[in-house]
C-alpha cells in the first residue's frame, strides 16, 4: 500500500526515484481473502493470541476477529490512499477510485470449510511421477494455490502435463 502512495506522490514504488504520477494504478488486497479462509490466527490488534477466529461467526452472520481486522486494514489503507490523492493537487480533480471485489472464497458456515493440505497433495503427485520416471528432478517445480492450484512442472512434456492433469 505504501508503494501506491509513493506513486501517487510521483515517485517509483520505493519512494526514492521521482518519475511522475502514473495515469492508472492497480492493486489487490489479499488480506480479506486470506482472513475468510483461516480457521484461527493472530491479528495486529492481538499479536500474541493465535486462537482468534477467522472467517465468519454466529452462523455466518458476523465476520470473526481475523476477518474484522482484515476489513479494517483495507478500509484504513484506502483512506490513506484517498488522503494522498487529496494532497496531490495535480491529480485530485481527475482521479477516480474504483473498488471492486471478487467472489467470497470461504463458506460463511465454518463447518463447511474444507482445507486441503497442498504440501501432501504435491508430495503425492511427485512420488507417483517418480515411480514411473527416473529423472532426478521432481515433477512439480513450483506451486501456487488458493481456490485452485497452479503448478509449474520441471518436465514440460505433454506426458508430464497429462499425468498432472489426470492425477487422482
Amino acid at each position: 500500500m505504501l508503494s501506491i502512495i509513493n506513486e501517487i506522490n510521483g515517485f517509483d514504488h520505493s519512494g526514492i526515484n521521482k518519475h511522475g504520477t502514473p495515469a492508472i494504478f492497480g492493486m489487490n488486497f489479499q488480506s480479506v481473502s486470506t482472513a475468510q479462509k483461516l480457521n484461527t490466527s493472530t491479528t495486529p490488534e492481538h499479536p500474541t493470541d493465535p486462537t482468534q477466529t477467522g472467517g465468519y461467526t454466529d452462523n455466518g452472520k458476523i465476520p470473526g476477529p481475523v476477518l474484522q481486522s482484515a476489513l479494517h486494514f483495507v478500509d484504513d489503507s484506502l483512506g490513506q490512499m484517498q488522503a494522498a490523492i487529496k494532497k496531490n493537487t495535480r491529480i485530485q480533480a481527475n482521479t477516480v477510485v474504483i473498488l471492486s471485489a471478487k467472489h467470497g472464497q470461504s463458506p460463511q458456515d465454518r463447518s463447511k470449510l474444507i482445507i486441503i493440505n497442498d504440501g501432501t497433495m504435491i508430495d503425492t503427485l511427485n512420488a507417483a511421477w517418480a515411480v514411473k520416471h527416473t529423472s532426478a528432478l521432481l515433477l512439480v517445480a513450483h506451486a501456487m494455490d488458493d481456490d485452485g492450484v497452479l503448478l509449474w512442472l520441471n518436465d514440460r512434456s505433454k506426458a508430464a502435463t497429462n499425468f498432472a492433469k489426470n492425477f487422482p
